[in-house]
């Protein structure tokens, strides 16, 4: 790997740089990142158009890690940009929440934002699946704001930002796996009220290291669920809810401690 990257292939640089920094799997204990390195190989790599590398690149400037003392906004910004224009969806996501917000010194561009987040979503990964949760929140809590920066053909109904949960849940992005996990919980977003579905939700949540998806697990366990037909769910089970109660204490969810403190009691 090394002899590829000083060679000068691309792939191999950007592959390099990521070793120096996570050291490689299974292999090391105490790896200390060497982001000067790294830092190196990344742009190297970027100005050959390698879309993950500008990407990192972008990352390291924007944080000073390994591209001097302090962060340089301006390259940043740059790296990004070209990172998105090769379809990046993590670029394309970083870029959409700076003129979102106008971060990195640059003016709030709500239409330029929401293109770039629209873009990001497209092209959604495992690795990079923040779009589809950003803008399902837009659609759900400020719609105007989509309204304002799309045609006025565009979808902004309740149902595609349901949708566009459900496109991040897939994805395996716990905030998506939450939200519809509550979502089905109380009947809200369009989704209709559904146990099994909540209960799935939250399950998957919880397998990925969720506090918050334990303890709503705690309490569906705790009450048990019925469907709208009357059929049983989930059966109460006070054991299974304590349990989850205290692996969401165990994850640091402070206020688990009192729902695992009043079944302890019981």
């Amino acid at each position: 790997m090394k002899e590829l990257a000083e060679g000068g292939l691309a792939d191999a640089e950007f592959a390099f740089a990521s070793l120096l920094i996570t050291g490689v799997p299974g292999a090391q204990t105490g790896h200390k990142p060497d982001y000067e390195k790294a830092f190196t190989l990344y742009v190297r790599a970027a100005k050959k158009g390698h879309a993950d590398a500008a990407y990192h690149a972008a990352l390291c400037y924007e944080h000073g890690r390994g591209s001097g003392a302090a962060p340089d906004e301006t390259r940043a910004l740059k790296m990004y940009r070209k990172a998105a224009i090769a379809s990046h969806p993590g670029a394309m996501y970083r870029l959409g929440t700076i003129l979102l917000y106008g971060s990195l010194n640059q003016p709030m561009n709500l239409r330029d934002s929401i293109k770039w987040l629209n873009l990001s979503a497209r092209f959604a990964t495992p690795k990079h699946p923040q779009a589809l949760y950003h803008l399902a929140v837009l659609h759900e809590h400020d719609p105007a704001k989509i309204r304002f920066s799309l045609a006025s053909s565009a979808d902004i109904s309740p149902q595609h930002a349901l949708s566009l949960y459900i496109r991040g849940a897939d994805l395996g992005y716990v905030p998506c796996q939450l939200r519809l996990g509550h979502a089905y919980q109380f009947g809200e977003i369009s989704a209709k009220v559904d146990p099994f579905e909540s209960i799935r939700w939250y399950s998957v949540a919880a397998q990925r290291g969720s506090a918050e998806a334990m303890y709503e697990l705690s309490a569906w366990h705790f009450t048990g669920a019925e469907d709208e037909d009357g059929k049983e769910v989930l059966p109460p089970n006070e054991i299974e809810a304590y349990l989850w109660a205290r692996k969401a204490v165990d994850k640091g969810l402070v206020k688990a401690e009192y729902a695992g403190t009043l079944l302890d009691r019981r």
